[in-house]
């Protein structure tokens, strides 16, 4: 209440009789006398005072003894007051004592009915840059992803794919938080000075364990429902064939992923061929991403530093594919230490040595990986055509080689130089002889088969300011195949010597692809809660195809061709260069404390000789965290792919034919939207579903019969196995949709996930299958992986893995008859194909079982696994062909798979 002698001086009019110069200082008058009024109401209400002693007491425990002594209700939230102590002896009123207690907290209250409520004042936009990289602290490597949290304000971010974050702070001080699986968590105090904070963070010796928790001061922290991200010690959890750790076998037992029988065909995702997915070396696309037709991947396990895999969401910054996103980031190579790390298995010998050659400056890096059954393979295929009664060898090998050199220049400034080469090479030779009463025929078959990826990378990441890091890179990558199929035959009429044929038929396929591109990509922190990227990308593409078939009879002006007589000499004019380019920009925006929001436009270009396209490729993703232990999220984008893939291996052998568009051939489009949740009730379980639906447009395939082709004019038409290859291709649509569903738990000793996809995929061509959807090859209707392990202590672990899918879809023929033809020596088999993908195989299913041992020494680490392959012996079929039985005479499916029952044993090394 005011005081009434001051009522009249609040009301007084001009004329009134006051005290000279009121007017002018009236107002400050009533501030005061208000101020003494609260004052005065605040004594009224709390003239009671309270001695209190706390020392070293938590925050909380004293407001509440506070409220017990006082009889005076106190509000506050435990989140607001963390792990504050308090150290205070006292005497006062409630209010005093709470102003004390609350003075280097930065906390207020307000006394609302006779309570005291305590609050966070509302902070100002933060004024301050932070900026800087997270690192191992043992080798100085960058860790990407790594989540930075300022404690105070709960502004947090990650780190990008070099390891480097900045962060806008209300200070010139921050007290950071980072975390990183694998590494322990670490809170250190930095200042603002203007220099690149280099934050080192220590590995976890403690048995290995996934942990899910929830921050609730990291406001912008929400959980994402796509990308995976994939570190090495996940990969190390799901050694599959030969006891090897690889992300193709880690891969496909994510929800969503599905491959052929026994990996054989590749990887493919929600309905899309294997040739819609964007791998990414260090940011660089790799053509054919596996060894091994499909089982391994050219990855060398000991070389990948974490890789994601992105399949309903895109960011405007990946482009060129349609189903999916595999970017994988590699090591850069100790800074601080010279190390080495082998290891030798039943497929693979590896073998890496990394260190500096300028401490804290220069790093080398150097990984290679061969085939070990090379080396006894070719020996025992010869003993077993023996017993098949013919001669020959069979042989296959693979090696990789990854190199690596990088510099810090200045704080601000980084080199990378890296390298990767790889190749597979087939070959298989039968000699057999025929004799009859009336024949004697003496045939050489001759296949091999080679193929191979390259990439050259050159980058150079610069620090633009506090907010901007710029990323500039000129890359190479090939590709290449090569395919030769040789018949040398002679037959002899034994009724009549005289009467002899012989000759041969050459058969050779070659596809290369080259590209050298530049890009320069660029991260800009706008604020604490929005993060922009935005870059520029051109690429020249060189394709150069070959496709050949000819024999004795041939002829090039007037002259009979000999084997060796036409080589690439011929073919040297025969390349298509196109262009590709890119525009994009990128927002990453915390939209409110729960609401996060990923959009971003990209605009591409394609250009081949005369014909260019352009395409918008707009892209969203939207994140809403309902509470601390529920996500959910919706994903729409545009993807558009100016690359074919022709083939025409019904079980995906590497016979690859790349292609551009071109005015005849339109580039394929997907549209996709997908929406899900995540649902984490306790900290050991994590629950997650997702719906997607995509379309697909002017999908590549050849007509019926058709096979790889090359233009006309090259050499004879007889020569050459066809004309254009745009005039024997089809284009079609496409449709996919499902369902995927994924458990994860840890508790105490035990690890395990259960991932399940209900999927349907159909291709729809107006000139194949008469028009009618077809299944897609690799459409499975149910999809099952469950893995688990279990610790038994820090040295011991136990892993099983078991995978379902349904059958895949095949073409069968339905009847098969032999015409002698006209003038044929031998007669001709005329093949009745039934409807297209109209057969399916029996279900896949496989069970692998493993054991491991790490023990650790004062300078080595030491890991033994022993694994078995398809535990209990399932003869999963690969593919099924219609073959004539010699002794009845007649035509009958038979059934081939590939891997039985495989025990393996693989050591590894680390010094």
């Amino acid at each position: 209440m005011i005081n009434p002698y001051l009522q009249a001086l609040f009301n007084c009019k001009q004329g009134d009789k006051v005290v000279t110069g009121l007017k002018t200082y009236r107002a400050v008058i009533i501030s005061i006398c208000l101020v003494l009024s609260f004052l005065m109401h605040v004594q009224a209400q709390d003239n009671d005072v309270w001695h209190v002693n706390f020392v070293d007491e938590d925050l909380s425990n004293a407001l509440t003894k506070l409220s017990l002594l006082s009889e005076t209700n106190i509000i506050f939230s435990p989140d607001q007051i963390g792990d504050r102590t308090v150290t205070l002896s006292f005497t006062g009123s409630t209010a005093e004592i709470l102003l004390r207690l609350l003075s280097e907290t930065g906390m207020g209250f307000k006394d609302r009915n006779g309570q005291f409520v305590l609050y966070v004042p509302r902070r100002k936009e933060a004024r301050y840059f932070i900026r800087g990289y997270v690192e191992d602290d043992e080798t100085g490597e960058r860790l990407t992803s790594a989540h930075v949290l300022e404690t105070g304000s709960g502004i947090g971010t990650s780190t990008n794919e070099f390891g480097y974050f900045s962060l806008k702070v209300p200070g010139k001080t921050a007290h950071l938080r980072v975390s990183y699986l694998g590494f322990i968590t670490d809170t250190t105090e930095v200042s603002i000075a203007g220099d690149v904070i280099n934050i080192r963070m220590q590995k976890s010796l403690t048995l290995k364990e996934v942990v899910i928790y929830s921050d609730k001061k990291d406001r912008y922290h929400v959980v994402s429902l796509d990308g995976e991200k994939i570190r090495p010690d996940g990969i190390e959890s799901a050694a599959g064939l030969g006891g090897e750790f690889d992300l193709h076998q880690y891969t496909v037992q994510l929800p969503g992923v599905t491959t052929g029988t026994d990996g054989i065909g590749g990887i493919n995702i929600r309905g899309g061929n294997n040739d819609q997915n964007l791998v990414l070396m260090d940011g660089v696309p790799i053509y054919n991403p596996t060894h091994a037709i499909g089982v391994l991947s050219v990855f060398n396990p000991y070389i990948i530093n974490d890789a994601q895999l992105s399949t309903g969401s895109f960011p405007a910054r990946y482009a060129g594919r349609l189903s999916s996103v595999m970017d994988v980031h590699t090591k850069e190579g100790s800074y601080r230490k010279w190390g080495f790390t082998g290891g030798i298995g039943t497929l693979s010998a590896n073998a890496l040595i990394e260190g500096p050659i300028v401490k804290d400056k220069v790093t080398l890096l150097i990984a290679g990986r061969i085939f070990v059954p090379q080396s006894f393979l070719r020996k025992l295929s010869v003993n077993d055509k023996e017993k098949n009664g013919v001669k020959g060898f069979t042989n296959y090998t693979f090696n990789d080689v990854n190199v690596k050199l990088n510099a810090v220049l200045s704080s601000r400034d980084r080199i990378y130089l890296s390298y990767y080469r790889g190749k597979d090479t087939y070959k298989d030779v039968t000699e057999q002889k025929t004799f009859t009463d009336e024949v004697r025929l003496f045939e050489t078959f001759d296949k091999s088969l080679e193929w191979g990826n390259s990439v050259g990378i050159l980058r150079w990441n610069h620090e633009l300011g506090a907010r901007t890091f710029s990323n500039l890179t000129l890359t190479t990558s090939q590709f290449s195949l090569q395919s030769l199929d040789v018949i040398d035959f002679k037959a002899t009429v034994l009724t009549d010597p005289r009467y002899t044929i012989e000759g041969f038929v050459h058969r050779e396929f070659k596809s290369r692809i080259e590209d050298l591109a530049i890009k320069w990509d660029v991260d800009h922190m706008i604020g604490a809660r929005t993060k922009l990227r935005f870059g520029i990308s051109m690429t020249r593409h060189y394709f150069k195809p070959k496709s050949i078939a000819f024999d004795d009879q041939a002829e090039i002006e007037g002259f009979v061709v000999d084997e060796g007589t036409i080589d690439d000499a011929l073919f040297a004019g025969l390349f298509v260069k196109a262009g590709e380019y890119g525009l994009y920009i990128e927002d990453d925006m915390q939209i409110t404390s729960k609401l996060r929001a990923n959009g971003g436009l990209r605009i591409s270009a394609f250009s081949n000789g005369s014909k260019t396209y352009f395409n918008p490729e707009p892209r969203l993703k939207l994140t809403y965290s309902v509470s601390d232990k529920l996500s959910v999220e919706v994903a729409a984008s545009r993807m558009v792919q100016y690359i074919h893939l022709l083939t025409s291996s019904g079980i995906g052998l590497p016979t690859d034919l790349w292609v551009p568009s071109s005015e005849k051939v339109k580039p394929q489009t997907a549209g996709q939207i997908s929406t899900g949740a995540v649902w984490s009730p306790e900290s050991h379980l994590s629950l997650g579903w997702q719906i997607y639906y995509k379309r697909m447009h002017h999908l590549t395939q050849y007509k019926e019969g058709a096979s790889f082709l090359l233009k006309e004019g090259a050499v004879e038409a007889g020569i050459i196995d066809a004309a254009d290859w745009e005039n024997k291709v089809v284009q079609g649509e496409g449709v996919a949709y499902g369902s995927e569903w994924q458990a994860k738990v840890h508790y105490s000793k035990w690890d395990a996930s259960v991932n399940y996809t209900l999927s349907k995929s159909e291709r729809k061509f107006d000139k194949l299958n008469f028009g009618n959807p077809f299944p897609f090859k690799f459409d499975r209707r149910h999809n099952v992986s469950a893995t688990g392990s279990y610790h038994f202590n820090q040295i011991i672990t136990a892993t099983a893995n078991w995978t379902y899918g349904s059958g895949s879809p095949i073409t069968l023929a339905e009847s098969k008859f032999l015409y002698p033809g006209s003038g044929a020596f031998l007669p001709l088999a005329i093949l009745e194909i039934g409807e297209r993908n109209g057969y399916r195989l029996p279900a896949y299913h496989r069970l692998d079982l493993g054991i491991s041992a790490t023990w650790h020494r004062p300078k080595a680490q030491h890991t033994l696994n022993f694994s078995l392959y398809n535990a209990y012996g399932r003869r999963n079929l690969l593919y099924v062909t219609l073959t004539r039985d010699s002794e009845a005479q007649v035509f009958e499916n038979r059934q081939f798979s590939v891997l039985p029952f495989i025990p393996s044993l693989s050591y590894q090394i680390r010094l």
